[in-house]
């Protein structure tokens, strides 16, 4: 690359004559032609850019990688141990609703022993009420079988008084 020289009087003057003060000019000038000393080779191209962007780029995918790697890896160690969990909690649920079910079928034992006592009983009752019926119109048959001697005895009695008093009377005017 030619490298251009630059006349910096001459940019001085046209500096101070557009109004610029001369030690601002001065200064100005300076830095100008220090930029364009500079290094070239120190500057970026368009290619630097690109092959560093695809090196950042190529980077971070990896590290992006690994800790999507390490997340997994977490997770699923994460998930491993709440279906662990899970297991053990449906494990003791299990127990207890067994237990439960015994409990209650224990009960629904008792319950039926103690129905069938109140069907025995039941049935005793019924024993007991079918033999007072028994009683019942054993006595009836009997109270009924007096009530008529009874009445046939009444009856016998007034008619035997009647003719007693009949036999009396006649007894007396016949004589």
């Amino acid at each position: 690359m030619v490298a251009m020289t630059l006349d910096t009087h001459a940019f001085v003057k046209t500096l101070t004559a557009a109004g610029m003060p001369e030690a601002q000019a001065e200064a100005v000038t300076t830095l100008v032609t220090a930029a364009r000393e500079a290094d070239l080779a120190q500057l970026v191209t368009k290619a630097d850019l690109q092959i560093a962007v695809a090196e950042l780029k190529a980077e971070f995918k990896a590290e992006l990688q690994r800790e999507i790697g390490g997340v997994k890896a977490e997770l699923q160690r994460e998930i491993s141990g709440v279906k662990d969990e899970l297991q053990r909690e449906i494990g003791g649920v299990k127990d207890e609703l067994q237990q439960e079910i015994g409990r209650v079928r224990s009960e629904i034992g008792g319950v039926r022993a103690e129905i069938g006592g109140v069907r025995a009983e039941i049935g005793g009752v019924r024993s007991e009420i079918a033999g007072v019926r028994s009683e019942l119109a054993a006595a009836k048959s009997d109270l009924l079988k007096w009530m008529i001697g009874l009445v046939l005895g009444a009856v016998l009695l007034n008619v035997m008084t009647v003719v007693g008093a009949m036999v009396a009377l006649i007894k007396v005017l016949g004589h």
